[in-house]
């Protein structure tokens, strides 16, 4: 009889065990789904701009917003090189020609100019080995120039109109070589920065480099640009506190390989308008104001590989504006403000082998691009939604998202409800054995 009641018993332990331990599974071991809002990166109304050497070669400063402005009343100079002389202008007008040569070097630029008005050679102003100031606009037009290697340093004052840019098929190269602008008096008041650009069929190529605090939400200065059919290589350099790290628009074959994009104002990499042909293999775009890498209207035809886009202020990596035929591939896309990848009216991409964590939706795709978007062996892991608006195949991998269970709460729940059963169980057994003897 007593045999029969602790069988009893231990039946209706396990069975309490039981209910307490789902319960505590259902409250305990599945994540809350919390897809919260988060913040978007503040930005000034868009302002119809005009191209920045077309304004600085007739006297007006690159902020002006069109020919039809008045020439500026501040000194505003520009060196312009072509193969068959180098004109240095002041407001618009030319003040002294020297002989040209289809191919310069920065060094030999500044010694034939011989002014640290226009550039500013090492010297005790700069102090020994620190490189070279550019005070004035630096236009490479059909030829080429190459900064660096043998320069470690190229600082460019915060004046209206000192950038460097390329036209018209020229050649502009920069290697081993840190590109710096003097950081304004008031860096909250948004304000003209110095920026770099390759524009109508130039070639820009970056090894080795670093360029920093440069570019500002103007057309085409907003850090280093690639802009109508042109080209170049990225390898090696990084870009810093830029306004965005990297711009491209209307270009085709440009590739960036082993560069780091950090702590840029708006966006690390932002190829954009008609870009096509573009490929970004082991970048890394972390700490950005707004999104990571972002491909914007119409960029085709391209890819983001092997790379990493980490605590950006909103999206990882986004496809937006009919950006369609791109191949997002071996990323990992960790601690975002907002969502690991996105869409947003552009379908037709592939999206395979990334490892998306700690984001608010890993995968967030626009809600009419659902049927053209490919998701294969991809991993989802610890994001407050693993997806929305898309149904994943069985080659993705989803763990401990919001809404799924936790694997490692439920194996201390259930560890501590199984040591409490056996704990019970053994009170009852040692229980019922001294009613045995006191009846004996």
């Amino acid at each position: 009889m007593q045999r029969r009641r602790f069988i009893g018993l231990v039946a209706i332990l396990c069975l309490v065990a039981g209910v307490i331990g789902g319960y505590l599974s259902l409250a305990l071991g599945i994540r809350p789904v919390e897809v919260s809002r988060f913040a978007h990166a503040e930005r000034a109304p868009f302002i119809e701009s005009f191209d920045p050497i077309a304004l600085v070669t007739s006297g007006r400063s690159a902020d002006a917003r069109g020919l039809d402005y008045p020439p500026s009343e501040l000194d505003l100079r520009a060196i312009i090189i072509t193969p068959e002389e180098v004109r240095l202008l002041i407001s618009g007008t030319t003040t002294r020609v020297l002989a040209g040569r289809h191919a310069w070097t920065l060094p030999d630029l500044a010694a034939a100019i011989a002014d640290p008005n226009w550039i500013t050679p090492p010297g005790p102003s700069l102090g020994a080995g620190q490189g070279y100031r550019l005070n004035s606009a630096l236009i490479v037009d059909r030829g080429s120039l190459r900064i660096g290697p043998g320069v470690p340093r190229l600082e460019m004052t915060d004046s209206p109109s000192v950038f460097i840019g390329a036209t018209n098929g020229a050649l502009l190269r920069f290697t081993d070589v840190h590109v710096d602008a003097m950081r304004p008096s008031d860096p909250s008041v948004p304000d003209y920065q110095p920026f770099v650009m390759a524009t109508d069929g130039s070639r820009m190529d970056i090894s080795g480099s670093r360029l920093t605090n440069l570019g500002w939400d103007w057309n085409y200065s907003y850090g280093v640009s690639w802009s109508q059919r042109a080209s170049g290589f990225v390898t090696d350099s990084s870009f810093d506190n830029n306004f965005i790290g990297l711009y491209t628009n209307n270009v085709h074959d440009l590739t960036v390989t082993d560069s780091q994009f950090n702590s840029n104002q708006l966006y690390g990499v932002d190829p954009h308008t008609y870009s096509s042909g573009l490929a970004f293999i082991r970048v890394t775009a972390e700490r950005n104001g707004a999104h990571g890498i972002i491909f914007a209207d119409n960029v085709v035809n391209s890819s983001v590989r092997d790379s990493v886009s980490r605590f950006n202020g909103e999206n990882g990596i986004m496809m937006d504006e009919e950006s369609t035929d791109n191949v997002i591939t071996g990323n990992t896309v960790t601690d975002n403000g907002g969502d690991g990848i996105v869409t947003a009216d552009s379908g037709n991409n592939l999206f395979e082998q990334n490892t998306v964590e700690r984001n608010r939706v890993g995968m967030r795709i626009d809600p009419a691009n659902t049927d053209t978007t490919l998701a294969h062996d991809n991993r989802f892991v610890d994001n407050a939604l693993a997806v929305q608006n898309i149904v994943l195949d069985e080659s993705n991998t989803q763990q401990a998202n919001g809404g799924q269970w936790l694997p490692d709460r439920l194996r201390v729940v259930w560890a501590i409800v199984g040591a409490s059963l056996v704990g019970v169980v053994g009170w009852a057994a040692l229980l019922t054995m001294g009613r045995r003897r006191s009846l004996a």
